[in-house]
This record gives C-alpha cells, structure tokens and sequence, in this order.
C-alpha cells in the first residue's frame, strides 16, 4: 500500500494524503512525477505524506506548487495542513468581482482607506488615501502606496509624517506597534517568504533590528494598543499641519480573499497646535494651494 493509502485512514493527515493524491492522479502525474516537481526525493514525499508531524507552511507551498494550485484548491490545502491561505497575488486580487465591489465602497468613504493583505501588500486605495500618501516620494520597495508596514519601517521620510517629525511619537505611536504587530504575524506564519523577507530587512537595518528585539519587553509595557483606538501624531500634507491620527482595521473575509485587512484613516485637530509652513516639515508634500519650488529626486 503507498504512503497515501496508509494516511488515508482517517485524521487530518490522511485528509492531505487523499487531496494530493486526487490532484495529481486528475493531472495524470506519478508519486514520481511530483517529487520531481517539488524537488525532493520520492522516499521525502512518501514521508511528508505519511509522518506525524505537522508540514511547515514552506513544504504547503511547494506542493501548492508543484501540483499547479490556484484558488479554492490552493486555499483548501493550506486549511488542510492547519496553515492561513495566503492571499492571491495583489495583481489578481484587483481583478476579481470582489475588488471591484470593494473599490466602490472605500472611494465612497470621505476618510483615507487602504485595503492590504495580512503582509501588508496594498490591495485598494481611496482618494482620500491617495490625497494623504501618493505625494511621498518614490522608493524601489517601501512607497505607501505598495506596502503599508515596510512604509513606516524602511522609508526615509517616514518618521516626518508619521510622527510629524516627533522622533518619540513616531517611535512609540508607529514604529513599535508596526513591529509588535509583525512579530505577531511571524508567529502566525513563520514560512510565509514575504515576511521573511521583511525580517531579512529589519536584520540587515541596525536601528530597526534593535527596536524588534525590544517588541517584547515594548508589548509588556504598553499592551496591545494596535486594537486601541488611540491618537497618533501624524501630519497632513493636505493641510499643512499635524494633526492627531485614529486608525479603525476590519477583517474582510471572501471567496478569493481568505486574508486582508481594511484600515481606514480618521484625523482630528489638535488642540492649540499651531500651523507650521509644510516646507517646514517636508518638502515633498506640497501645499494643496502653491506648488512648491523643491524638486524631489526618486529615492533608489
């Protein structure tokens, strides 16, 4: 009896056994055929399908991969195996119904809303978000308006609008929650390669490394305040002032969407701020009345 057939007696394990052998044997491919695919040997594919252990979130997408599986399919083997479905590529996600639906409803919000998977890769924007964030400067892998958490983490001018240029606000009130938040989602999902790569980046920044290794010691002190709906500092370009930031986050949940994430922008004066010129602040938000003189160069 192959390793499949032993799984399949019953229990989780034997449910992941029996979806890969229906797939392949739909595709026509031998036990054979898939190790190759996968890259490992058939004596590691009859173990993968027949040990105890559960199968790290990595092996789930080389197998994903190996048997070519897209949509429900991909999602129900990451279920399988007690792993969270990673979302479609952003690119496909924007072209589902969904989206469409999605779209129509954020751009109908007055506040700036961004809708991102749970790596943080932006889905949708309104255009009020675009009016907030599409100014800043261009970076190669840290815009805004590509990924919201390597924005706060790896943008140079990060800390002048997060923060309004309060090296402390920005710090306590961006960069600590950001990282609290994922060192959560690294637990979650400890094979997940965008995280990953994300955490290549944090070790290979020394401030930031060091600002991660105290997400303990930070969540100990402050509690979870990502759920709270606490003010931040933040300065808005449109205005040309800072002014005190509350962010709401909703799940969504959907058909082609197992994972992403709403956040919606809402901003409120600070009491007896004064006004500061934005070319007092920063450069590359420009006064929505006067262009500014300054040209920014891309960041590279």
């Amino acid at each position: 009896m192959t390793a499949e057939g032993r799984a399949a007696g019953g229990g989780k394990d034997s449910l992941v056994a029996k979806f890969v052998r229906d797939v392949r044997r739909a595709q026509k491919l031998t036990a054979n055929d898939l190790a190759a695919r996968i890259g490992i040997t058939p004596r590691t594919l009859r173990y993968w399908l027949a040990r105890d252990t559960p199968w790290t979130a990595t092996e789930v997408g080389r197998m994903a991969n190996a048997l070519d599986l897209n949509g429900d399919n991909r999602a129900n083997l990451f279920m399988l195996t007690g792993h969270m479905p990673p979302p479609p590529p952003v690119g496909e996600l924007r072209r589902t119904p969904e989206m469409a639906v999605y779209q129509d409803l954020i751009e109908g919000m007055r506040h700036p809303s961004v809708v991102h998977t749970t790596c943080w890769d932006v889905v949708l924007t309104n255009q009020a978000f675009r009016d907030v964030f599409g100014s800043v400067r261009r970076h190669t892998m840290a815009h805004p308006t590509r990924n919201t958490q390597r924005f706060i983490f790896f943008h140079p001018d990060a800390p002048l609008l997060l923060g309004a240029s309060d090296p402390v606000a920005y710090r306590e009130q961006w960069l600590m929650p950001a990282l609290a938040v994922f060192s959560a989602t690294m637990e979650q999902q400890p094979g997940e390669p965008k995280l990953l790569d994300i955490l290549a980046e944090i070790r290979r920044r020394p401030a930031i490394h060091r600002a991660y290794q105290t997400v303990p010691a930070w969540i100990a002190a402050n509690g979870d305040i990502v759920i709270k709906p606490i003010p931040r500092r933040f300065f808005d370009p449109r205005i040309g002032r800072p002014v005190n930031a509350l962010i709401v986050t909703q799940l969504h949940l959907g058909f082609m969407t197992p994972a992403l994430q709403h956040s919606t922008f809402t901003f409120q004066e600070i009491d007896a701020e004064p006004e500061q010129p934005p070319h007092t602040q920063l450069a590359l938000f420009p006064h929505p009345r006067r262009r500014h003189p300054a040209a920014i160069a891309p960041s590279r």
